[in-house]
C-alpha cells in the first residue's frame, strides 16, 4: 500500500537500515488507535494524585461537534522538527510562591497540572510536543483520557465551580510547560486574596484598636463619620476579610496593654532538669478566696497566704498565713520549707514590699545572708516568669477555698454568695458564732490537706514513668519526683527546730549605752553590756516575746541575753505582735475617723438646704397658706439652743408644741419629716441602739 500509494518517507536512521513513514500516512481510524494506546501506556504509569472523579455519562450527541481552536487535526505530519511553543512569561516565584505558603487548593491544582504535562512528556517522546499537546487536548474535550487524569482537569483549570463541562486548550497546557521551567511551584495558581492594603484600612484600625475594645461592628458605625469623602464605606464581610489577613498580635496592639498582650505572644520555655531539689524555691502571695474567722475577734476576713514552692520538683515545699501580705509571713513561709525540706540555693520572688526588705536583704541580720541564700527578683509585672507557683496558688488555695461555703470567687453563684454573707454579717450583729463560717484552726488544716493532697497528685510538667500498680504510663508526682531524687544520692540541707530559733529570730543593729539597748521602744540591761558602751551590737528578739532580747557583736559571738528593764522594777514590757496590732487598730480608728468627718460634712451641708420642698402632695394655694402660718413661728425664744441651726429651733419648737399649730401647720411638717430621714436626724428622732431613723409619728389631719 505505501508503495502503491507513494506515501512519503524518509531512510530510517539506525543500524538495520530500511526507511520510516508518517503516522499521518495511516487511515484515520488506525492513527486514532495508535496515539490512544500510547496515551493509556503513559497514564498507567502516572500516580492518581488525586481522588478520581468520574464525569457523568455523555452520549456522541453531547459532545463538542467542533474541534476547539487550536487543536490539530487529523492529517497534520506530527514528526515536524521545529516545535512552535507559545513565548509566555513565567510565573512570578516570589515568597508567595514558596512551598510553605501554598494552600490546599493551590497545591492540589499545581499536582493535577504536573500529572496532566506527565501524559504529555510520555507521548512527545515518540510523538513530539506540538503532537502531543494537540491529541491529548483532543482527547479531553472529548472525554477520552483515562478516568484518573480526566478528573483532574477541572482541579487543574482552578476555577470555581469544577464543571465537568470544562476541558483543556493547546494554549493552556503550552502555558503550563513554559511555566514549569521555572520550578514546579510556578504552576501553583496564585491566591485571589488582596495584596493591597485598602484606603479605609487605617482609619478602621484606629477606631477598633482601642482598650476599650469596640466591637467590629461598632467600628464600623463610627467610621462613616471620620472617613473622608472620597473614600466609600466598606462592608462589613470585607473588614472581616481583611482583619483575617493581619497578623493575631498585631491586630490586638491597642485592644491589649504591653503586660495583658504576653498572653497571645511567643514565650521561652525554661528547662529545669539539669537542676536538683532545693536549687530554685518560687514564692508568692495570694488573698485567700473564701472567708474565715479571725482568730482574734472571730469575724469574716480573708486572710493572706504565702507558698513556697520547689521548681524542680513542683513540691509545695512551705506555705504561711497571716492577717496581711507582711513580712513575718513571708519569713514564716520560708523557715516552714527550710525546717521541713531544705534550704534553697536561690530564692525567685517578686518585688513586693513583703520580700524586698531590711529584713531579708541585710547583709549583716538579714534572713537571706545568715541562710546562705541567693535571692533574685522577676521583672514588675511579669508573673509569666513565676507562673510554677502561680499556677499552683489555683490547684492549692483555690481548690481549698471552692470546699467552702465563704467561697467568694468569681465562679461561686451571686444568689448563694449574698445569702452566705447575709449569714455571716448577721451572725456578727447578734455575736454568735456562724455555722457557715470556718475557723481558724479548720482553715489551716484545709489548707494542710491541700498541700498534701497536690505533693501526691501527678503533674503534667515533671517525668513519667510505669506505675507499679497499675501498670500505666503516667506523670510523677512532686512527693515522687522528690523521693527520686533522694533515692539516686540527694541528700536534702535541713535546719534543726534548734538552729531555726536563733536563725528566724529578727536582728537589728543598735548602740549600746550603759548597759542598755533600746529596740521597739523598750529598754533591756545586761552587766555583759557595760565594756560595750558606745558600740554597735545586733539585737536579736523574739516577735511574740518582749521579755528579753539575744545581744551579738558584730561578729555574730553572743554577748548576752539582755532582759526587758532588768535595771527597773516598774512597766510592763510591748511585743512587737502587740505593737503591730496597736498601730494596725490607731490607723483603722484614723480611717473610721475619716469616714465620720465626712458623714458630718455631709450631715453640715444637709442642713444648709433644710428649705427645700418636701410637700410636693400639697396645693399651692394649701402651700402659700401654710407658708404664711409658719413664718410667724420662726421669730427666736428664750429657751432656743444657741448652736442649732435656726431652721432646726423652729421644727424643734414645732414638734414640742404640737398643740398650738394649725391643721395646715402640722399637715406641712409632717410631710418635711416623712420626706427626709437626714431632716429626723438633725431633729434628734434617731434611736441610738440601732442607728435607724424613726418616724416622726405625726399624723397627717384630713384637710
Amino acid at each position: 500500500m505505501a508503495i502503491r500509494e507513494s506515501w512519503p518517507s524518509r531512510p530510517r536512521q539506525g543500524r538495520g537500515g530500511g526507511r520510516e513513514y508518517p503516522l499521518s500516512c495511516l487511515p484515520e481510524e488506525t492513527r486514532s488507535a495508535i496515539l490512544a494506546r500510547l496515551v493509556d501506556a503513559a497514564a498507567s504509569t502516572l500516580p492518581a494524585l488525586i481522588p478520581e472523579v468520574v464525569p457523568p455519562e455523555k452520549s456522541a450527541s453531547q459532545l463538542p461537534a467542533v474541534v476547539p481552536p487550536g487543536v490539530v487535526t487529523p492529517g497534520t505530519p506530527i514528526f515536524v522538527t521545529k516545535n512552535v511553543r507559545l513565548k509566555l512569561p513565567a510565573a512570578p516565584t516570589d515568597g508567595s510562591q514558596a512551598p510553605e505558603t501554598l494552600k490546599d487548593w493551590q497545591r492540589r491544582a499545581m499536582e493535577a497540572r504536573l500529572a496532566i504535562l506527565g501524559l504529555v512528556d510520555e507521548v512527545a517522546m515518540s510523538h513530539g510536543i506540538d503532537a502531543a499537546v494537540s491529541h491529548v487536548a483532543s482527547m479531553a474535550a472529548r472525554y477520552e483520557l483515562p478516568s484518573h487524569i480526566q478528573s483532574m482537569i477541572p482541579w487543574a483549570n482552578a476555577r470555581r465551580g469544577h464543571d465537568d463541562a470544562r476541558t483543556l486548550s493547546c494554549r493552556t497546557i503550552f502555558r503550563w510547560i513554559c511555566a514549569r521551567e521555572a520550578g514546579n511551584v510556578a504552576l501553583a495558581p496564585r491566591s485571589a486574596g488582596m495584596d493591597w492594603i485598602p484606603a479605609w484600612a487605617p482609619t478602621l484600625l484606629s477606631l477598633f484598636q482601642r482598650p476599650q475594645k469596640p466591637a467590629l461592628t461598632e467600628a464600623l458605625a463610627l467610621l462613616p463619620q471620620v472617613l473622608p469623602a472620597e473614600i466609600t464605606a466598606p462592608s462589613y464581610w470585607a473588614v472581616r476579610r481583611f482583619l483575617q489577613r493581619i497578623n493575631v498580635v498585631d491586630l490586638h496592639r491597642g485592644r491589649f496593654g504591653p503586660r495583658e498582650i504576653r498572653k497571645i505572644r511567643i514565650f521561652v520555655r525554661r528547662d529545669f532538669s539539669q537542676f536538683f531539689p532545693g536549687d530554685i524555691y518560687e514564692a508568692d502571695g495570694h488573698t485567700f478566696d473564701a472567708e474565715v474567722a479571725h482568730p482574734s475577734h472571730g469575724r469574716p476576713f480573708r486572710p493572706e497566704c504565702e507558698l513556697v514552692l520547689d521548681v524542680v520538683t513542683r513540691k509545695a515545699v512551705g506555705w504561711s498565713s497571716g492577717l496581711a501580705e507582711s513580712t513575718w509571713t513571708v519569713i514564716d513561709a520560708l523557715r516552714h520549707a527550710c525546717e521541713t525540706n531544705c534550704v534553697p540555693a536561690m530564692y525567685y520572688v517578686d518585688r513586693g514590699s513583703g520580700r524586698n526588705n531590711h529584713l531579708l536583704n541585710d547583709l549583716s541580720t538579714g534572713f537571706i545572708a545568715r541562710l546562705g541564700i541567693t535571692k533574685t527578683h522577676s521583672i514588675a509585672y511579669n508573673s509569666q516568669a513565676r507562673g510554677a507557683v502561680e499556677r499552683a496558688h489555683q490547684t492549692i488555695f483555690i481548690g481549698v477555698a471552692k470546699t467552702l461555703a465563704t467561697y467568694m470567687g468569681k465562679p461561686m453563684d451571686p444568689e448563694a454568695k449574698k445569702k452566705v454573707f447575709t449569714a455571716t454579717r448577721l451572725a456578727v450583729v447578734q455575736r454568735v458564732s456562724s455555722p457557715l463560717l470556718p475557723s481558724w484552726a479548720e482553715f489551716t488544716a484545709a489548707v494542710d490537706a491541700g498541700l498534701a493532697a497536690y505533693n501526691a497528685r501527678p503533674h503534667r510538667a515533671l517525668p513519667k514513668f510505669r506505675d507499679p500498680q497499675t501498670g500505666k504510663m503516667r506523670h510523677m508526682s512532686p512527693d515522687e519526683r522528690w523521693a527520686q531524687f533522694v533515692a539516686e544520692g540527694f541528700e536534702p540541707i535541713r535546719i534543726t527546730p534548734e538552729e531555726s530559733i536563733d536563725l528566724f529570730r529578727p536582728y537589728e543593729v543598735r548602740i549600746c549605752q550603759r548597759g542598755e539597748v533600746n529596740l521597739k521602744k523598750n529598754r533591756y540591761f545586761h552587766k555583759a553590756l557595760e565594756g560595750y558602751h558606745g558600740q554597735h551590737v545586733r539585737v536579736g528578739y523574739d516577735m511574740h516575746d518582749a521579755s528579753r532580747v539575744w545581744v551579738r557583736d558584730l561578729d555574730g559571738r553572743l554577748i548576752c541575753v539582755a532582759g526587758f528593764e532588768a535595771n527597773s522594777r516598774a512597766f510592763y514590757p510591748v511585743s512587737v505582735v502587740v505593737q503591730k496590732r496597736l498601730e494596725r487598730a490607731k490607723g483603722r480608728e484614723q480611717r473610721l475617723e475619716a469616714h465620720l468627718e465626712e458623714v458630718r460634712e455631709e450631715l453640715t451641708g444637709a442642713t444648709n438646704t433644710v428649705d427645700a420642698d418636701f410637700s410636693d402632695d400639697l396645693t399651692p394655694e394649701e402651700k402659700a397658706r401654710a407658708d404664711e402660718q409658719i413664718k410667724a413661728l420662726a421669730a427666736p425664744r428664750d429657751d432656743d439652743e444657741v448652736d442649732v441651726a435656726d431652721d432646726v429651733k423652729f421644727w424643734r419648737w414645732g414638734i414640742a408644741h404640737m398643740d398650738e399649730l394649725s391643721e395646715d401647720q402640722k399637715r406641712y411638717l409632717a410631710e418635711r419629716l416623712d420626706r427626709s430621714p437626714t431632716f429626723r436626724e438633725l431633729l434628734g428622732l434617731v434611736d441610738e441602739d440601732t442607728g435607724f431613723s424613726q418616724p416622726s409619728g405625726l399624723s397627717v389631719p384630713a384637710v
